[in-house]
């Protein structure tokens, strides 16, 4: 064969393999653009997740704190109405020993102070009752806050965007 044959072939061996590795190159080029576009819906879909996450977390926060400021004022007012009744129980048996009492008198107050009695033991139960539907209340309120956020999570996200 001669030279000049030889050249050329040799010439488009090169021409083809140069040719080749454009391809290749533009190849990878596409794969690392196809990545970039793929994470960064990635990371707005996790960004999305997360602001829908803070804000569910900051409503569920209000939530409470409005069950707990009104549990607050039922238990305050409860304590006020305790003292009041207590008070009056103490008021009475210092009225039952007024030796100028008559016994008719003094049992009419014994009847009064049962009955206060009996009016400060279901105020206690109130209370328990309030302290027991504030914690039910906010067991609740966090499970149905956890099944809303669950629903945005960021591992079921990254297998849909994955797909």
């Amino acid at each position: 064969m001669s030279t000049k044959i030889i050249m050329v072939t040799q010439g488009l061996d090169l021409l083809s393999k140069i040719l080749e590795y454009n391809i290749r190159i533009e190849e990878v080029q596409l794969k690392k653009e196809e990545i970039k576009r793929k994470f960064k819906s990635m990371d707005n879909s996790i960004n999305s997740i997360k602001e829908i996450e803070i804000k569910e977390l900051e409503e569920q926060s209000n939530r409470l704190k409005e069950v707990l400021k009104v549990t607050s004022e039922d238990i305050a007012l409860n304590h006020i109405n305790k003292e009041k009744i207590i008070n009056s129980i103490d008021n009475l048996n210092i009225a039952i020993m007024d030796s100028e009492r008559s016994m008719e008198d003094k049992q009419l107050l014994r009847e009064i102070i049962q009955i206060q009695s009996h009016n400060l033991n279901i105020l206690g139960e109130q209370g328990i009752a309030t302290l027991k539907q504030l914690a039910d209340t906010t067991q609740k309120a966090i499970i149905a806050s956890n099944e809303k956020r669950g629903k945005f999570s960021i591992p079921s996200t990254m297998n849909y965007i994955g797909k």
